[in-house]
């Protein structure tokens, strides 16, 4: 059977999710309903965004202008849109019957005004470019501006706990009508304090486990007895990458100005914004060459601890293999960052490939960028003219196969303690993101993630546009399927992972996966004739 994938030869089932988070156990369609997953077109797209200000038309006509751009190029977009006015709903439907709304706008009404009771009467909205099924509240304030609401005194105002905005009373009081109108609930909280009252009053409002989909924005600080709750009462904490760029102002607040410049970055799957339920942190920070480590070595170290840290607390677990920047080692000066790549270009040992694979693909986060920027650009330089040491990548590579006989069918884990299972990441997901960084090292590529190396591959050559649309729908089918079988397992309230057995998918998905994966051993065969072909 040809193992060609055209455009709808796959279910689209892919999601994108900002953090290590409780993921509903959600059909695609009610997904998609709800304003969680786009789909269609040449992408799918989870974009949630903060304007500023919600007063004129040129706001949601900014907002239109702003992802017209993705549409363009062939992606599908949904905008979650948080703590709308009423002008705000007449400017998008003033838009929508001019036919210049381009994007489905999942919005949220704005506090429990006379808005909300007036959607009280009527009940949601659900439309396939403006759907209103949510209200948005506020608990507490910000963490930098000492308004979070904390259970002990800030440690540098020792007389405050932070500021609660919205009594639990009326946050219950609000879930209450939400569950008998059939509207999401949307709560604001980052302080542990203000987590616990949301969470005891959605509690209040839902009663155990359920499908109404409440969400707790930001959930920045929770306390280690809380976590159970979100499980329990099936809310979800929607956390956001950018608690890394801002703990980091934080961090600074509390410990001073930096001493030299340094570059915080993320790496691993962190760095390609790829992360998933099962996923830890990699991380690092290049300094600049005249940091001295006597006098300054003790800062970053706080520095680094206190950002792990509270990356830990958020969900983005401490790598096991220590490779953050609150090891020693991957906290260095430009210079030794340098030494690094160069090593690992010239002596392709396995250990020195297996760290490539990490520290390639960085993405920077706070700090001064030109020192990553710099960094990447000598190595970019470097990569395309090296084909002994891409052609160890492309072996390392080689160690991770799609689960296909010779005739094609799918094998499974043969022993142990997940026999009877395929390994969705290391069979499916990461084949796929090591045939986009080979691309990206021959060619010289500076997108990071994933999807952008394989776009980007097939405008400079690498690879023919065909076959990076097939590569692309692989790895969105595959990635949808590893999310939803990670959020079967954390409904059932069991850790997520990776393993899924066959019986979980019906006929027609795993004739995709096996299309999927033929995708996958194909490409990875043209690589291995193209580098290894006669050398080993």
């Amino acid at each position: 059977m040809s193992q060609e994938l055209s455009r709808r030869s796959f279910a689209r089932k892919a999601a994108v999710l900002a953090a290590p988070a409780v993921l509903p156990a959600l059909g695609a369609n009610e997904m998609i309903r709800m304003g969680v997953i786009g789909t269609g077109g040449r992408g799918r797209y989870l974009i949630e965004r903060s304007f500023e200000g919600n007063s004129g038309r040129f706001t949601v006509e900014a907002v239109c202008d702003t992802y017209a751009g993705n549409l363009a190029k062939g992606k599908d977009v949904v905008a979650t849109r948080g703590g709308k006015t009423p002008r705000g709903y007449v400017d998008y439907r003033e838009l929508l019957a001019e036919g210049r709304l381009p994007i489905r706008i999942y919005a949220m009404i704005g506090g429990a005004g006379p808005l909300w009771r007036e959607y009280l009467q009527k009940g949601p909205e659900i439309g396939p470019f403006l759907t209103v099924r949510a209200i948005k509240l506020y608990a507490d304030g910000a963490l930098g501006s000492r308004g979070a609401a904390l259970w002990q005194p800030y440690s540098d105002d020792k007389q405050n706990t932070g500021l609660l905005i919205t009594p639990k009373e009326e946050i219950e009081k609000v879930a209450r009508e939400a569950v008998q109108h059939g509207f999401q609930v949307c709560t604001h909280a980052i302080g542990d304090r203000a987590n616990r009252i949301v969470l005891d009053a959605y509690a209040a409002a839902l009663g155990g486990a359920n499908d109404r989909r409440f969400r707790i924005e930001h959930a920045q600080v929770v306390s280690l007895p809380d976590f159970r709750l979100f499980r329990e009462y099936s809310v979800i904490p929607a956390i956001q990458a950018t608690h890394a760029t801002s703990d980091m102002r934080w961090a600074e607040a509390r410990l001073g100005p930096a001493p030299v410049r340094y570059a915080w970055v993320a790496a691993g799957s962190q760095g390609r914004n790829e992360q998933t339920a099962k996923s830890d942190q990699d991380n690092c920070l290049i300094l600049a060459d005249d940091v001295d480590a006597t006098q300054h070595g003790a800062y970053f170290e706080a520095l680094a601890r206190f950002v792990c840290d509270g990356l830990d607390a958020c969900g983005y677990v401490y790598c096991p293999g220590e490779m953050m920047a609150m090891t020693a080692t991957w906290r260095q000066p430009l210079a030794r960052w340098r030494e690094y790549f160069h090593t690992w270009i010239e002596r392709p040992e396995p250990k020195a490939l297996m760290l490539t694979c990490v520290f390639f693909d960085q993405r920077f986060v706070h700090g001064a960028r030109e020192l990553l920027d710099t960094l990447r650009a000598e190595v970019l330089q470097r990569t395309p003219g090296q084909r002994i040491f891409l052609a160890h990548m492309v072996g390392n590579a080689l160690t991770h196969q799609p689960p296909l006989g010779w005739l094609g069918g799918i094998h499974t884990i043969r022993h142990g303690e997940h026999e009877g299972t395929i390994d969705l990441k290391h069979s499916g997901i990461v084949p796929i993101i090591d045939l986009a960084r080979i691309y990206a090292l021959a060619g010289g590529i500076t997108a990071v993630s994933t999807r952008e190396r394989l776009q980007a591959a097939a405008s400079s050559g690498e690879i023919t546009a065909e076959r990076t649309r097939d590569l692309i729908d692989a790895l969105d089918f595959l990635s949808g399927l590893r999310i939803q079988h990670q959020a079967r397992l954390i409904a059932a309230g069991q850790p997520a992972d990776n393993y899924l057995r066959l019986d979980e998918l019906s006929e027609l998905e795993r004739r995709h996966l096996k299309d999927a994966f033929g995708v996958v051993k194909d490409l990875q065969g043209v690589l291995e004739k193209r580098y290894l072909a006669g050398r080993f």
